[in-house]
């Protein structure tokens, strides 16, 4: 038997010193793909194998030295056959592993581990030769439908690896029977056969091994290929659905995006940008990006249309060659809203400032109305008792500068409020000589030249006449202010379609570009504080507007021409009815005759105002037709004269202010109501305050004759006459 323990101890030392070698061979593999997974069960196999081959090497010995000492033959009991049995299992295994690339089951690894404990107690049993028939007739089988399997399931990328491992599995098998038949006929084949056989199957199953194990590596390299391929897929999967997401992105975007290369080329460019800069993406591509963006803060259209942008620009990190991309926001909406929020705002504060100018236009025309009602009645009665003559002419000029200045109060209160409408037909030529002939003295004094052309036949109008005049005489005014030391206005007056046009040039300087935007935006002014209050060309605007006309500023219209001001009137319909131009004191007013009592007594009149002057006024228009006329200046006096004593008769006529200091006229008006409510009949009001919100409700309210201050005869006596045909 000592050549056979020989030949056995030779090949056992061969196999051991493989499996060594494929030990440190898989602990360097074990980083590659999916080895974690089953790199532990090939480990296990060659630590199996080492312990079994370990196990044969101490039994050749055994048979050269003759005897083995106690410890080692209770290894030799106790190891030989877990190791044996445990060998091929783990290979069956690490090939299903392999196979079904992913770690076994849970099941699978309990099995096996119980078979192998179980091996353990073998020796312990005594069931050696029973052991011994289930372990030849287990293994080659397992290993041979372990072959069958992996060799069946040989397909894909893995073929070549697989028919490797099936191929070693096979030939592991064939080795395992070998040494199943060589166990069976050691007894009874001769020592000449049983070396061979021996040698052979030591060899082989080196062999194996190293084929076992360069299949398994060209697996686990295979697999590592495989899942570097299937990341790189991944990855390029998640690249493709990145840049879809990104271009995505990229394209719902509002705002328009370019790329821009290292020679100020576009090189990508969105939706948005083709529609912000109008042209398609073929025409934008390899254009500098200059032409689109020429300055900083525009755009500029496929057109030539600019408009205005916010651009943003951020480098291209990591690009070769460098670049930028560029983000373009259209402001054009927004520059748009803007302006509309500061015209809204500056409407706003035009509001208010209407509102402030409201409220002090109310108590400017009180205090103004009562002494232009003084000039306006004393000198219009003046006028109407003095023979023609120089004093005449002079007090007449004053009644009509009275009367334009009533005017000028109520159209600063128009100017807030609407006025009432007073157009009729008249003639432009007349009104247009009249404001030129108001201006006479300061043209002399100036020495300004100024010319009219007027058509030859009467050119009629639908206008407020009053109002017409107010607005030539600002313009005017205005111009001869540009021109101030010399130079020429120029008026000319001729019909524009159905429009009637009245034009006035002068030679100035214009007015400066930056002034333009705000010249019809009430309260600016240009001239030096005082002599200018903002309202002129607001308020001749508003005037010629309300007469359904326009009024335009051309500045600096030609050369030698410094403004222009052009105003459209409606003409007149053909044969308009007569129209009252201008005012015209001269002509006599006749003031109501005061009535006779039942006593014979001539009517009496009460006059109530805390106005001093405007009672005498309107006195002096009583007493000239010959009625009696009492006067008292509070309120409170006029109750205890017209409560006091009923056997005093009451007067016919009761003229009472509205606004008075202590009692007002609606107090007096309202106590009278309740106490005598029959001499309402006679009562009218006396006020400059009818455009107030308050007083004109009021008024409309009670119903009761008003006399707008200032006043004239004619108006003071339709009073009269109304309260006289009623009672």
């Amino acid at each position: 038997m000592r050549p056979f323990a020989n030949v056995q101890l030779l090949a056992v030392v061969l196999q051991w010193i493989t499996a060594l070698m494929l030990f440190g061979v898989f602990l360097f593999f074990r980083g590659e793909g999916d080895a974690r997974r089953t790199i532990a069960i090939w480990l296990g196999v060659w630590a199996a194998h080492a312990i079994a081959v370990s196990a044969f090497a101490l039994e050749s010995l055994a048979l050269l030295t003759g005897h083995l000492p106690h410890p080692i033959t209770d290894f030799l009991m106790w190891g030989h056959w877990p190791a044996t049995f445990a060998a091929p299992a783990l290979v069956l295994l690490g090939a299903l592993c392999l196979l079904e690339g992913r770690t076994p089951t849970r099941t699978t690894v309990m099995l096996i581990a119980a078979g192998i404990g179980a091996t353990v107690f073998i020796p312990v049993l005594g069931l050696d030769e029973i052991a011994s028939w289930t372990r030849d007739l287990l293994v080659p089988t397992l290993l041979f439908t372990a072959a069958v399997v992996v060799i069946s399931r040989a397909d894909g990328v893995r073929r070549r690896g697989l028919m490797l491992l099936g191929g070693a599995l096979a030939i592991y098998a064939v080795i395992a029977t070998v040494e199943v038949l060589a166990a069976m006929g050691i007894d009874t084949l001769p020592e000449s056969a049983l070396i061979p056989m021996q040698l052979s199957a030591g060899y082989g199953e080196a062999v194996t091994l190293v084929l076992l194990a360069s299949a398994v590596i060209i697996l686990i390299v295979q697999d590592s290929l495989l899942l570097a391929d299937r990341a790189r897929e991944e990855r390029m999967v998640a690249v493709a659905a990145s840049e879809a997401r990104l271009a995505a992105i990229i394209g719902a975007a509002a705002e328009a995006i370019l790329t821009v290369g290292d020679t100020d080329r576009i090189e990508l460019v969105n939706p948005a940008a083709e529609r912000l800069f109008g042209a398609d993406a073929a025409t934008l591509l390899g254009r500098p990006v200059s032409d689109f963006l020429p300055a900083e803060g525009t755009g500029s259209r496929r057109d030539g249309t600019q408009f205005p942008v916010e651009v943003t620009q951020g480098e291209l990190n990591g690009r070769p060659g460098g670049g930028r991309v560029v983000l373009v926001r259209d402001l054009t909406e927004q520059r748009a809203l803007h302006e509309e929020r500061i015209l809204l705002d500056r409407r706003i504060a035009e509001s208010e400032k209407m509102l402030a100018i409201g409220r002090i236009a109310s108590g400017v025309a009180h205090e103004l109305n009562n002494p232009l009602s003084v000039v306006l009645g004393q000198s219009e009665q003046l006028v109407a008792e003095m023979p023609d003559g120089d004093v005449r002419s002079g007090l007449q000029l004053i009644n009509e500068q009275a009367f334009r200045a009533r005017h000028i109060v109520k159209d600063l209160l128009a100017f807030v409020r609407p006025r009432e409408d007073r157009r009729a037909a008249f003639a432009v030529q007349p009104v247009v000589q009249r404001a030129v002939a108001s201006l006479a003295r300061q043209l002399s004094t100036s020495g300004t030249r100024m010319t009219t052309t007027l058509p030859d036949v009467p050119l009629e109008v639908f206008a407020d006449v009053v109002a017409v005049e107010q607005v030539l005489v600002n313009l005017l005014d205005n111009a001869l202010d540009s021109v101030a030391g010399g130079g020429a206005i120029r008026v000319i007056v001729r019909v524009v379609g159905q429009m009637a046009e009245i034009v006035i040039e002068d030679s100035g300087p214009g007015v400066p570009d930056e002034v333009m935007p705000r010249l019809f935006e009430p309260f600016y002014t240009t001239k030096p504080l005082g002599e200018g209050t903002g309202l002129g060309l607001p308020v001749s605007l508003g005037l010629i507007e309300q007469q359904g006309g326009t009024l335009v500023f051309d500045n600096r219209p030609a050369e030698g021409i410094g403004a222009r001001v052009r105003i459209q009137l409606p003409i007149a319909l053909p044969k308009p009815e007569p129209a009252v131009v201008g005012h015209r004191p001269t002509q006599a007013v006749t003031f109501p005759l005061p009535p006779r009592r039942g006593n014979g007594e001539v009517a009496e009149v009460l006059l109530i105002d805390d106005e001093a002057a405007v009672r005498a006024t309107l006195s002096r228009m009583f007493r000239r037709s010959g009625w009696r006329v009492r006067e008292v200046s509070r309120g409170e006096e006029a109750l205890t004269t017209l409560l006091g004593d009923s056997a005093v008769p009451a007067p016919e006529i009761i003229f009472c202010d509205l606004r008075m200091p202590g009692i007002s006229g609606q107090q007096v008006h309202d106590t009278l109501l309740e106490a005598r409510p029959e001499l309402l009949r006679r009562f009218a009001f006396v006020t400059g305050d009818v455009i107030a919100d308050g007083t004109a409700h009021f008024l409309v309210e009670c119903g009761r004759p008003v006399l707008e201050k200032p006043f004239t005869i004619a108006e003071a006596a339709a009073v009269v006459e109304r309260i006289l045909g009623t009672d």
